[in-house]
């Protein structure tokens, strides 16, 4: 099965499976799926979702981002009930406020740890309550937001820092073109190029917080203090390590 995948309208879909957890095991196919927008999806593109065993959206949005973009499994939605939604947003309101500072912009994912911490427990709570069946998590891009989520799930199932900052990375191969679409919008070229480099994914954007978290006492621990309760623990991983 191959971890690419395609749903028609959406952008950089790939399945958490097929991963080494250094424990003779592979995190399944078909449990956790990392995804961009699901907004624009086309008729076409929701039946491939729902082929693929989706039966659970988690949207890490923020809620004024429906204003543009609705989630159409939204309970305001076009094909609300086809599968359980949950609105979890990521990024806290002090998060919001204190990335208004471009020093602190800096840090990346550092803020999004140290801030976000109840909101990616509750993150993490609505992924052990999940109905069975796979689970789509995703924000606009599927590359930052989701890329948090995405790094902190395989790391609790042992894949090895260097996989996760691979996956974190291969977004870019799948965003080259929104990338292109969205620097468009700076009609100076050298802004543009400005813009163009910043989109690029390094590898230490995702390390640095996970060293962090090494540094807190591991995973787990950073889970159980943000709020996830040790049984709910055991259920995320049952859900992705098998």
């Amino acid at each position: 099965m191959g971890r690419v995948l395609e749903w028609d309208a959406c952008w950089n879909i790939r399945d958490l499976g097929g991963y080494d957890t250094g424990s003779f095991r592979e995190t399944r196919p078909g449990s956790v799926v990392r995804a961009g927008n699901l907004s624009r999806l086309t008729d076409a593109g929701r039946d491939a979702l729902l082929g693929y065993g989706i039966r659970t959206v988690i949207d890490l949005r923020d809620p004024r981002e429906f204003v543009v973009d609705l989630n159409p499994f939204h309970p305001d939605g076009p094909w609300a009930g086809q599968v359980e939604y949950a609105s979890v947003p990521l990024i806290s309101e002090a998060e919001w406020q204190a990335i208004r500072d471009p020093k602190v912009l800096k840090e990346g994912y550092v803020v999004t740890i140290d801030l976000s911490k109840a909101n990616i427990a509750r993150v993490f709570r609505a992924l052990a309550n999940a109905l069975s069946g796979g689970v789509v998590v995703h924000c606009h891009a599927g590359k930052e937001r989701t890329g948090v989520i995405a790094a902190l799930l395989l790391a609790l199932c042992g894949v090895a820092d260097n996989v996760i900052a691979d996956d974190y990375v291969a977004s870019d191969r799948h965003l080259g073109s929104l990338y292109v679409e969205w620097a468009a919008r700076e009609q100076d070229l050298e802004k543009r190029s400005r813009v163009l480099r910043g989109f690029a994914s390094e590898p230490e954007h995702i390390l640095v917080p996970l060293d962090r978290i090494r540094g807190e006492g591991g995973i787990a621990t950073y889970l159980q203090h943000a709020g996830v309760t040790p049984a709910e623990l055991i259920a995320v991983k049952e859900r992705l390590c098998g």
